[in-house]
């Protein structure tokens, strides 16, 4: 299992408040620091690494805390014998693993990349393709391996997927192999599928994807992640948008995830409706905010009006599957949406709960690294929940209908396309803009 490096107060060390200012007792000598050094050090509980140190400092006193000031802190303590570095491993989130009850569609095997492949995998492959290939001639007349490229390194495999559909996905849309062999036979990525373990800084998550067209009859039964699985999983380290750049966007990333979480979390009560709001910077409200402002959804009806066309020509290449159907009938309803005045401005429960869940793992799991920022990440998923609403508004109250889950899982499938939010948002200021309608 992966560690991390936490800071803690160096045994026999005494921390005191004197004066506005913050006394260490080294025991041999006594040293004064500023407040700001104080707050870090009470959080040196031994427990959280730096990243995760930067991050509640910044919740807690509403500026950037960056984690490589905070690290350089650190050294400098623990060179003083103020602190000490203690490894930890690090935990795996949540503790209860989650569950999923897979229920044979065959939409899981279209529209998705199946790998990278290892050589054995690559190896056991070529002997069902030959094998299948005697008696199914889809199989045969394809080639098994497709490669993808990366920036250094030889090339990777990926499992072939001709019109959109796993080379191996039979005509009753079940697997071949898994019929024959059984589950263990088939590729780790699709035993896996959709569950999720991502490794960040400080932690180890397990989630579902929010792929699953049928995820909304079954959250709560199902065979229970295997933990077995972790070691290999959480070796997917995502990263957040401002890596690359420089170490404040990078900070303030993990700031934005880690406050969405918190909000998705503290409140089970939060609606899609009012995390909206927050996104926006709006002042709090008095009362419960229940519905989006009619300005809001016209806007919003219009971008997706204009949207359609062009995220139809990225989902071109599902033509020729279920998967591709259903992505085709979402965004002929989106072209075609009337006017805002006769759509529904909320969620009814049961829709806002499934909706929440997905955005929530989404957020987790880092699908939001495909986006220019998590905050446009978070929009993005929010809105797929107007989008589906608006192209199924019949709803229960118990359940999501078919037809609203069958929408929200084709839309965060779509916007798994690295290009689909440029899309839908030609900047960040466009997107900003739309939210500007709710923070009036």
């Amino acid at each position: 299992m992966s560690t991390k490096q936490c800071p803690q107060v160096a045994s026999g060390v005494q921390i005191h408040a004197v004066d506005g200012a913050i006394i260490i007792d080294l025991g041999d000598r006594k040293l004064r620091v500023g407040p700001d050094v104080g707050r870090v050090l009470a959080l040196c509980d031994g427990q959280r690494c730096v990243e995760e140190l930067a991050v509640e400092l910044s919740l807690r006193d509403g500026k950037l805390a960056p984690s490589a000031a905070i690290s350089g802190l650190c050294q400098q303590l623990a060179g003083l014998g103020a602190i000490e570095m203690l490894e930890r491993e690090k935990p795996v989130v949540p503790a209860e693993p989650p569950r999923h009850d897979c229920s044979c569609c065959g939409c899981s095997c279209e529209g998705q990349l199946v790998g990278p492949l290892s050589d054995d995998e690559v190896a056991r492959l070529r002997g069902f393709h030959k094998e299948f290939g005697d008696s199914h001639e889809r199989v045969a007349k394809n080639p098994l391996i497709m490669s993808g490229q990366r920036s250094s390194g030889p090339p990777l495999s990926f499992l072939n997927s001709p019109n959109a559909q796993c080379l191996f996905l039979g005509e009753d849309r079940l697997c071949l192999i898994h019929g024959k062999h059984g589950e263990l036979a088939k590729p780790e990525a699709c035993r896996l599928f959709p569950f999720a373990a991502i490794e960040v800084e400080g932690e180890i998550r397990l989630g579902v994807r929010p792929m699953c067209y049928e995820r909304h009859k079954q959250s709560d039964r199902g065979e229970v992640f295997d933990p077995r699985l972790l070691a290999r999983m959480a070796s997917y380290r995502p990263v957040l948008r401002g890596e690359g750049a420089s170490g404040p966007a990078l900070d303030e990333a993990r700031v934005h995830e880690a406050m969405v979480l918190g909000w998705l979390r503290a409140d089970t009560e939060l609606t899609l409706v009012e995390l909206l709001y927050r996104l926006s910077g709006a002042e709090p409200a008095e009362t419960v905010r229940s519905q989006l402002p009619a300005a809001f959804c016209a806007q919003l009806v219009e971008r997706f009006r204009e949207a359609a066309p062009r995220l139809s020509e990225l989902a071109q290449k599902y033509q020729g599957s279920l998967h591709g159907q259903r992505i085709h009938a979402l965004l002929e309803t989106l072209g075609s949406l009337p006017v805002a005045d006769g759509l529904p401005r909320s969620l009814p429960p049961a829709a806002d709960a499934f909706a929440r869940w997905g955005l929530e793992q989404a957020v987790m799991l880092r699908d939001t690294s495909r986006f220019p920022s998590v905050f446009a990440g978070v929009l993005a998923y929010a809105l797929g929940s107007l989008a589906a609403l608006w192209c199924a508004p019949e709803q229960s109250e118990a359940q999501p209908s078919d037809a609203f889950a069958h929408h929200l899982a084709a839309y965060h499938r779509l916007m798994s396309q690295t290009d689909a939010f440029i899309v839908l948002f030609d900047s960040l200021d466009a997107a900003e803009g739309l939210l500007d309608t709710l923070a009036e």
